[in-house]
């Protein structure tokens, strides 16, 4: 039986089914999720980069006046800084710091981002720095020493100067330097006053506004590491990042800083914004979960499984043949229970045809065995009135009598084999009286000898077997230039107790090279006038034993057939003849 490809199988047809189905409505759901998903990201990043692009641009304005200030003030007509820059006495220095000091404690409050201004001459070492607010002490003597330490070792400041983010200490700040000629002229706006006003944004406390410089130096680094955030990949477009939590990284660059504005918006603060389609997604996996189960087992009870046992009980039938039992008709379904009671009485009239056409089979072939049996009596019949003719024209009344004996014992024999099989016993004994009667034809030149291992007499072999191979021997070996000797044996093979083997063996020439051929080929030789009694022992063997029995044929000083029969399953003893 051709093995039944999986595709064919209703088990992937109905999942085939179920999955086109369901794939297209996934797929579909799926797809306006996450569409959903993206258009509330492209909103919210809008949204959001709409509002840092408008307050940086408030803010470069306010950045680009102060630098605007710095440029006139300081590199344009301030009479202050050039006195400072002269040679003066101490006290007219003095009272120029006081003057420039005073002037920038007034402008300050023009400009209310900028923190603080400064004025620091190298040569001499003065720093001159006025701040807006209140600014601690500490804060303060802070950002002068970052001016005198590194604004001369770095050559910051020039006339094309731009803000950059700056950490002195534990604070950030935004930061503008231009060379002058004898120093640095410069503002300092604190990071959190930019970033201030972003926090009153509602992002339910779990976002954050930073500052980013093009040196990676953040004002917030310690959230973007916790988080691991990967800002990167610049601020042109929006994107997601994170380890676990992630977050839309939405920015702005400066136009007159190297820095950047950036909100880091957390993921679930932007699909807050969805409750209906959250609750709507959870409630159908939710059922798909729930009715899943309930689904697959109401389709195995009513459907797989009914299928499964008349496919498992099909697969029966193909290995073992049809079976004594028949299938339950317990299924709930109607169309199942049609099928399994038309399944059933298919089954009774199969086993009924399948005895008839046995019982046929059998009587025609215990026909044929009758056909060839009444083929093989004939055969000798003739041989015997000629010996009896030869013998009484000799006058040997003593062998005549002798010779009607072995006919009486041998025609008694054959008369009474209206039966199949007969034992080994009886088949032996019909041979004795058969040699006794080839030995009256062929005095002084014929001799048999039989040897049969203990327990096997009672095998059961189809009449006239083995006198047809010795009349054979008697009929082609005998020969004037020695005395024939038939040797029978019988023994059980080593390996297989079961299967007995007879060798009929004689002394004469052996078989032809081209008759032997044949016969091992199995070839009919009774249609050309030769090996009737072989064609016939072996159809006889085949009809009764099938595979069971095998000759051979060989030559080995003379001819030898070797008879294997697997008996295994047989009956002997006296009951034989009823098989």
């Amino acid at each position: 039986m051709p093995r039944k490809t999986p595709y064919r199988s209703i088990k992937f047809q109905l999942a085939a089914a179920i999955l086109i189905v369901m794939l297209p409505l996934i797929s579909l759901m799926s797809y306006n999720y996450y569409y959903s998903v993206r258009v509330l990201y492209d909103q919210v990043a809008k949204s959001n980069k709409n509002a840092i692009t408008l307050y940086m641009n408030q803010i470069d304005l306010q950045l680009q006046e102060a630098d605007k200030y710095l440029l006139r003030k300081f590199l344009i007509d301030d009479a202050s800084l050039s006195l400072l820059e002269g040679t003066l006495s101490p006290e007219d220095r003095v009272l120029a710091r006081i003057r420039l000091f005073g002037e920038l404690r007034e402008d300050i409050l023009v400009y209310p981002l900028v923190d603080s201004f400064f004025v620091y001459l190298t040569e001499p070492d003065d720093l001159i720095q006025v701040f807006a607010g209140s600014l601690g002490y500490g804060e303060k003597s802070s950002l002068g020493s970052y001016v005198r330490a590194v604004l001369p070792l770095s050559g910051n400041g020039t006339a094309e100067a731009r803000w950059s983010l700056t950490q002195v200490e534990e604070m950030y700040y935004l930061l503008l330097t231009r060379k002058i000629s004898s120093g640095y002229v410069g503002a300092w706006i604190n990071a959190e006053k930019v970033l201030s006003p972003l926090q009153l944004v509602n992002m339910d406390g779990k976002g954050t506004y930073l500052l980013a410089g093009l040196d990676g130096l953040l004002t917030d680094d310690h959230v973007v590491q916790a988080k691991g955030l990967d800002l990167s990949r610049g601020f042109a477009e929006y994107y997601l990042s994170g380890r676990e939590d992630a977050y839309l990284v939405v920015g702005a660059d400066s136009t007159v800083g190297d820095f950047s504005l950036v909100a880091l918006i957390p993921d679930e603060s932007v699909l807050a914004d969805m409750p209906y389609i959250k609750r709507v997604l959870l409630w159908i996996v939710f059922m798909a979960l729930l009715t899943l189960p309930a689904g697959l087992i109401w389709l195995n009870r009513f459907i797989l499984n009914p299928l499964n046992r008349i496919v498992e009980f099909m697969k029966g039938i193909g290995a073992e043949g049809l079976p004594q039992t028949r299938l339950a008709n317990d299924v709930a379904t109607s169309e199942f229970q049609l099928i399994v009671s038309t399944f059933n009485r298919m089954l009774d009239r199969i086993e009924k045809l399948k005895i008839d056409v046995y019982e046929e089979k059998l009587s025609k072939q215990k026909a044929e065995l009758k056909h060839l049996q009444l083929q093989v009596k004939p055969h000798f019949f003739l041989n015997a009135l000629n010996i009896i003719h030869s013998l009484a024209q000799l006058g040997d009344c003593a062998k005549i009598q002798e010779m009607i004996q072995y006919l009486t014992n041998y025609f008694r024999y054959v008369f009474r084999t209206n039966t199949d099989l007969v034992t080994l016993g009886e088949e032996l004994e019909y041979v004795r009286n058969y040699i006794g009667i080839e030995q009256l034809r062929f005095p002084e030149r014929l001799d048999c000898r039989i040897e049969v291992e203990s327990g096997l007499l009672d095998v059961p072999i189809p009449p006239l077997t083995i006198q047809s191979f010795v009349e054979n021997s008697t009929k082609y070996a005998v020969s004037l230039d020695r005395p024939l000797l038939v040797e029978i044996g019988v023994r059980r093979q080593d390996d297989r107790p079961h299967v007995a083997e007879i060798t009929i063996k004689d002394n004469g020439e052996g078989f032809a090279a081209e008759i032997l051929d044949k016969l091992r080929r199995g070839e009919d030789l009774s249609r050309r006038g030769w090996g009737i009694g072989i064609s016939n022992v072996r159809r006889r063997l085949e009809l009764l034993y099938g595979p069971r029995a095998q000759i051979s044929f060989f030559n080995q000083d003379g001819a030898v057939v070797v008879i294997s029969l697997d008996t295994k399953g047989m009956e002997s003893g006296p009951d034989a003849a009823r098989l």
